[in-house]
């Protein structure tokens, strides 16, 4: 078995912006002209010539400045003087600022800019009319919200892939490191550097890419049903969890039924751990060499719960996947 990974905790320290430093971004749109370069290849098999497009990049490296500064939303506004240190009352009339979010940057990169400053989006007079048409049909209470947006949002879910490329300014070598965040979609991914990301996610990214050993890559059969039998009642699982008795019951009772090839049923009042249950019932059958993957299907309220106790109970890879 794989050892466990080690969760690292949040450093407290403000989180800061590196929207300047040279990295990669999605692509929201792009344009397929005639002119793209092409290979052809010839099919023995067909005994013709076929013609295959260059792949689309998933992904542009290093966009330009005109991308940089282009705000996708406006995210709240406030009034700040410009000089608070000045009892001239002409230098100290305030000036507003906006806290945006640019295109194809994570929440991470969220700055207060003033009007001027944004200028360079050519639009941004348009989105600051719909920012005051729908602010004005907002409940006065919720304009004072401290959060501007969902917190969870600059929390790494996972990290997906990693590039490292050389920076044209000092040719050094840049590692980027693709990143899904918490309650996000996979489509709202960005590329961002190591010190944004959270080391125990880093190690979880690493511990996953590695690939089955030898013997285990093969697919393994149900196991006989003489096979069965009750589990350890002082098993432990990941972060030091333990199992009530009842719940260890329960977990017994599931895996005696998958073992004789029965459907059933786990039913319980509310709290008592059918999650959790059902959640060391896979891990016991992953140790028996049934590596998955297992689909679970749950109602939308509850996948963050299953997710989060997937993570605290094993070291299983949970990937979510919700939406049409």
């Amino acid at each position: 078995m794989r050892s466990p990974i080690l969760c690292c905790a949040r450093s407290p320290q403000k989180r800061r912006s590196t929207r300047n430093v040279k990295r990669k971004t999605y692509i929201d749109d792009f344009h397929l002209s005639g002119d793209e370069e092409e290979t052809v290849v010839d099919v023995v098999s067909g005994g013709g010539d076929v013609t295959f497009q260059q792949p689309i990049p998933f992904y542009v490296e290093n966009p330009n400045e005109d991308d940089a500064v282009i705000v996708e939303k406006i995210l709240s506004y406030r009034g700040v003087n410009k000089n608070e240190h000045s009892t001239d009352e002409a230098q100290n009339q305030g000036i507003e600022q906006y806290y945006v979010k640019y295109k194809n940057f994570s929440y991470l990169h969220c700055e207060w800019k003033t009007v001027e400053e944004l200028e360079k989006d050519k639009r941004i007079h348009q989105k600051l009319k719909r920012f005051w048409a729908k602010r004005a049909t907002v409940n006065v209470f919720d304009q004072f919200d401290d959060e501007p947006f969902n917190p969870d949002y600059v929390e790494v879910d996972r990290v997906l892939d990693i590039s490292t490329q050389t920076d044209p300014n000092n040719g050094q070598p840049v590692t980027h490191y693709l990143v899904k965040w918490q309650q996000l979609p996979y489509e709202d991914s960005t590329w961002e550097l190591e010190e944004d990301i959270d080391t125990s996610k880093l190690e979880q990214y690493h511990y996953f890419k590695q690939p089955p050993e030898p013997e285990d890559r093969e697919p393994k059969p149900r196991p006989e049903q003489e096979a069965w039998h009750q589990l350890d009642p002082n098993v432990t699982y990941k972060n030091d969890n333990k199992l009530r008795e009842y719940q260890m019951e329960g977990v017994n009772w599931l895996l005696f039924n998958w073992y004789n090839r029965r459907n059933c049923i786990l039913a319980d009042e509310m709290g008592l751990g059918k999650t959790v249950q059902s959640i060391t019932f896979l891990k016991a059958i992953q140790e028996q060499g049934i590596l998955g993957p297992f689909l679970i299907i749950a109602p939308l309220s509850t996948i963050g719960n299953w997710q989060r106790e997937f993570e605290t109970w094993t070291n299983i890879n949970v990937v979510v996947y919700h939406g049409r």
